[in-house]
């Protein structure tokens, strides 16, 4: 299941990540030395992040942060997918939607390999075998895989709905873009439904036999 949520989320990201410079010269009319400057943005508050995202991990547990993670990505998918038509400023629309995304994308940078690492060692608690580069594998191939899967289906969506791959994408193209992202993240927060955190702490908190 965890896997799964990976995938889907890993996948809403890089779609947005893949036409990050279009959705923000596109979408907000902003040029292009803006969308570097939102890049910049989104890298520094996801370290800035950390302090506090473990804070709450250690207050809420590893799996309702990461369901905090996919709301917000959801949400900031959604408003994407409408940039351009607020009323505020087109440069503090994009401020806005840089930290929606960067607090949704800290809590899977800084969450994801503990949690893996939380699920082998409570397998080989209760197997005696220990199967950690298994799940580490699985969890590298979750990443590699929505990654590709989003630089599969970005450029396939912005054919499909009547742009050009030589020439820069309609609006509607890019925001239909955003909108499947959305829905990936969606199926990302059902897909983490069945990670059961509780039974896996359970398992790492009771004593060796």
């Amino acid at each position: 299941s965890y896997v799964w949520a990976e995938l889907f989320f890993r996948c809403a990201f890089a779609t947005l990540m893949t036409g990050f410079s279009a959705h923000i010269t596109v979408l907000l009319g902003l040029p292009k030395r803006a969308s570097d400057l939102f890049l910049l943005l989104l890298f520094f508050s996801n370290l800035a992040l950390y302090v506090p995202l473990f804070y709450f991990v250690r207050r809420y547990g590893k799996r309702k942060v990461l369901f905090i993670a996919f709301i917000l990505l959801v949400l900031a998918l959604s408003a994407g997918s409408f940039a351009g038509k607020y009323p505020a400023g087109a440069l503090v629309q994009g401020l806005i939607l840089s930290i929606l995304f960067s607090l949704s994308y800290a809590a899977f940078t800084a969450i994801p390999l503990a949690l893996v690492a939380d699920l082998s060692a409570a397998n080989e608690r209760k197997t005696g075998l220990s199967r950690a580069g298994v799940y580490f594998g699985l969890h590298a191939c979750a990443v590699k895989g929505g990654e590709i899967l989003a630089g599969l289906l970005f450029p396939l969506i912005i054919v499909a709905s009547g742009s050009s791959l030589l020439d820069t994408p309609r609006r509607f193209s890019l925001r239909l873009t955003l909108v499947l992202g959305g829905i990936s993240a969606i199926l990302g927060f059902l897909a983490l439904f069945g990670y059961r955190e509780k039974e896996v702490m359970s398992v790492l908190e009771r004593p060796d036999q």
